[in-house]
């Protein structure tokens, strides 16, 4: 991002661009048609955004314009993740996960995610793609062959998912799972938000994870 700065996405189908120090907003960002709801950087200057419009929009925040649109979903874009500066993921209620190339904005790949109510869950770690195909699942595929090696039984719905650190994944919707990245077992759950989680951070140097629900709570949690 900018520096000092930062971005929200909003219900109302904008963007707006924050100064950090001031706490003013800087600038709109305006093109969607429907909620915005996930952003990410592609570098510092540029921000990528997926909207309810079945629609990702690149922009350019020197000029506050859009330099590429990306369709091919059928219903809304609920996740996006980077893998480099010319590739990106995007899953959505349409069931799918489509891999996209940002040279061309170009869809290179779809998968078959699985149960379109869910499958808007997704996260890129490493070489391994992680979906919900279903409320107590979690499906785990090779990034370089594009195939299904893992299919889990969780203990709770998953509506998010966040890398906590190099060896740590922590995902739920309301009761948050974390497990080893390697052996993918459980090794704490996270149980106290009585509404859908909308966002997770971590202090890694705290050990501690920050969450925010729709129960209008924010809590802090102590890593085992």
């Amino acid at each position: 991002p900018q520096i000092n700065s930062m971005c929200s996405g909003s219900q109302d189908s904008t963007i707006k661009i924050w100064n950090c120090e001031s706490y003013e907003m800087m600038r709109t960002l305006k093109g969607h048609n429907g909620a915005v709801y996930d952003l990410i950087f592609r570098d510092p200057l540029n921000l990528i955004s997926a909207s309810g419009d079945e629609s990702i929009r690149v922009w350019d925040l020197s000029t506050g314009g859009t330099t590429g649109v990306l369709l091919g979903h059928k219903q809304a874009i609920k996740s996006i993740d980077i893998l480099d500066t010319s590739t990106l993921l995007s899953s959505s209620t349409d069931g799918t996960v489509k891999i996209w190339d940002l040279r061309t904005d170009e869809c290179i790949y779809t998968i078959a995610a699985g149960n379109a109510k869910n499958a808007a869950a997704m996260t890129c770690i490493g070489d391994h793609i992680f979906t919900a195909p279903e409320e107590d699942r979690v499906n785990v595929w090779n990034l370089k062959t594009l195939t299904m090696i893992k299919d889990l039984k969780t203990d709770s719905q998953v509506y998010k998912f966040k890398r906590l650190s190099k060896n740590k994944i922590m995902f739920g919707k309301e009761n948050l799972e974390i497990r080893d990245l390697r052996s993918l077992d459980c090794i704490q759950i996270c149980q106290g938000h009585q509404g859908s989680i909308r966002s997770i951070s971590d202090d890694v140097e705290r050990c501690l994870i920050f969450t925010s629900s729709f129960d209008r709570s924010i809590m802090m949690w102590g890593q085992d």
